[in-house]
């Protein structure tokens, strides 16, 4: 799989190096790209506007709204694993699209479901697969604007020993386990009343 996208990735390159008349020329020739290259090969034409020139001496398939995609919501229905980080909850992979793009990450919710898969899923290019990964790795704190119209407010943790704000959370397994910087006091949210 990862053959794939590093194919994607290099297709991209390419393509958008090509001129307006090279890109229309080789979309005549649709048929006879690979299915990685035809889907790159409409994204960099719906990303210029271009239209899709009509094969030579075969039928017009209707318009196909594939054209208007990004490179990277076109690449999201063939995404290899490493690249794909799925959520329990739409909330949940907005948030994390976030603190992606926040960290300088281009990412995209797919706007359409691929195959049986049904959770809300993340998809970055394969270039940024291995820091995505570290950054979703670690705890994202809730959207307080999120919280707001849920009705609830995050409370920032306090060392329950000496009162310290902001500990270190140490694990999020089964529960979260905090560290205080001050004190060196340990205990987790289940023990809290």
């Amino acid at each position: 799989m990862i053959g794939d996208a590093q194919q994607y990735d290099e297709l991209t390159k390419l393509y958008s190096t090509f001129g307006d008349e090279e890109l229309q020329t080789l979309a005549r020739e649709m048929d006879d790209l690979t299915e990685a290259a035809q889907q790159v090969l409409k994204a960099e034409l719906g990303r210029r506007s271009l239209d899709t020139p009509a094969p030579a001496a075969a039928v017009i398939d209707p318009p196909h709204d594939d054209l208007a995609e990004s490179p990277l919501q076109a690449f999201a229905a063939m995404a290899p694993d490493e690249c794909v980080f799925e959520f329990a909850e739409l909330a949940d992979a907005n948030a994390a699209r976030k603190v992606l793009t926040d960290a300088g990450i281009e990412s995209v919710i797919p706007s359409r479901q691929f195959g049986s898969m049904s959770s809300p899923r993340v998809v970055v290019a394969p270039r940024d697969a291995m820091s995505a990964e570290l950054i979703l790795s670690r705890p994202i704190a809730p959207d307080p604007d999120h919280l707001e119209e849920e009705g609830a407010a995050f409370v920032e943790p306090t060392c329950p020993q000496c009162g310290t704000v902001d500990p270190l959370l140490e694990s999020v397994d089964p529960t979260n386990q905090w560290r205080c910087e001050v004190c060196d006091h340990v205990w987790s949210d289940a023990e809290l009343p």
